[in-house]
């Protein structure tokens, strides 16, 4: 397996000169050319085994992870815990259509490779802007590197073990699918303002509209 493949998170790598460089370009410059990320309390919806939040909490207030899959909440507070950083870090088991977070709460909100995961990206999007402060804003990042792993590296994500040689050709177009249908809905809903589409990266950035949800829409 190639040792910098990005399927699962082990502690270490935060410190890996590739894997930093990476979330870095990739994520901070991203986020930080159009927003603010010091002093910021931010939620990361689909954060997996946390290694979003291992790579990029030293640079904010707060960081929330959401996820609804208990394995991945097991691992990421395990990471956390061998990290030592409890204290800036939480974890919460939750929907992304329906999160457990107060009104105007967040004040950047990131779906990183989860957004295309949702059948309902309308409700999604509604319950961002919820949970959002008036201003703020919403990063999605569908990176495509995602569809050029091996099969073998792909493999390792069933919980078998088993072995699916077609698995990587499915995978891909079972997310190429989604991402045209994603970015068409992104292109015409109207809970934000679109400020930026990087279409080559496939990651955007959103400021928060500002009307009411009982707008029809």
């Amino acid at each position: 397996m190639n040792k910098y493949n990005f399927i699962h998170f082990k502690v270490g790598k935060e410190r890996d000169p590739k894997f930093v460089k990476f979330y870095k370009d990739y994520y901070v410059d991203y986020i930080e050319k159009h927003g603010k990320l010091r002093g910021a309390h931010v939620l990361d919806i689909g954060s997996g085994d946390g290694r979003l939040a291992f790579f990029l909490h030293k640079y904010v207030e707060k960081w929330y992870g959401l996820e609804s899959s208990k394995m991945m909440l097991k691992r990421a507070r395990k990471n956390r815990t061998e990290l030592n950083i409890e204290n800036k870090i939480r974890f919460h088991e939750s929907d992304m259509h329906k999160t457990p977070f107060s009104k105007d709460k967040f004040d950047i909100i990131i779906y990183s490779n989860s957004l295309h995961f949702s059948e309902n990206p309308k409700r999604a999007f509604q319950e961002a802007y919820r949970i959002l402060k008036d201003g703020g804003l919403l990063f999605v990042f569908e990176h495509p590197s995602y569809l050029r792993w091996g099969s073998n590296t792909l493999n390792k994500t069933l919980e078998d073990g088993s072995e699916n040689p077609d698995f990587n050709e499915k995978f891909c177009n079972v997310k190429l699918g989604k991402l045209a249908s994603l970015e068409k809905y992104l292109n015409n809903q109207k809970l934000f303002t679109k400020l930026n589409r990087e279409g080559y990266h496939n990651r955007w950035v959103f400021r928060k509209a500002v009307f009411s949800l009982n707008e029809d829409f």
